[in-house]
């Protein structure tokens, strides 16, 4: 019964570690997204950076405990970061950043695409108020 209870427990760690970066990548996409907006094209890079580490990081946890990992949290995740990378892009580069290029699922890349269309709006917006 005690190793039973070590497993159950190490899983529960597992689960609230993955939770909280699933939560920080999403909130450093954002972030970007935001830096973005305001041209502040360095620092919405160096937090693209730390969030691409911490979606690395889950992808290698998947591995091992793919239940938790992908229980819905994940996506959202992956959702924004696919969000800010393709809209970053776009905005420097005129180009769309491939799902390949930032190792995230077709899905998630699909998702994060459409919600950059209302990135696109804000901008407009934000060039007819000046």
């Amino acid at each position: 019964m005690i190793e039973i209870g070590k497993v159950v427990q190490a899983r529960e760690e597992v689960r609230d570690k993955a939770k909280r970066d699933m939560q920080k990548a999403r909130s450093l996409s954002k972030q970007a997204i935001l830096l973005g907006h305001q041209n502040k094209f360095n620092e919405a890079k160096r937090l693209i950076e730390k969030a691409r580490k911490i979606i690395s990081r889950l992808n290698d946890a998947s591995k091992k405990y793919p239940k938790i990992i992908y229980g819905g949290l994940f996506d959202a995740a992956l959702q924004e970061y696919s969000e800010a990378n393709i809209f970053l892009t776009l905005i420097q580069e005129s180009r769309f950043v491939a799902p390949e290029e930032i190792g995230v699922p077709s899905v998630d890349y699909i998702l994060g695409l459409g919600d950059v269309v209302g990135e696109y709006r804000r901008l407009a917006l934000d060039f007819l108020r000046e």
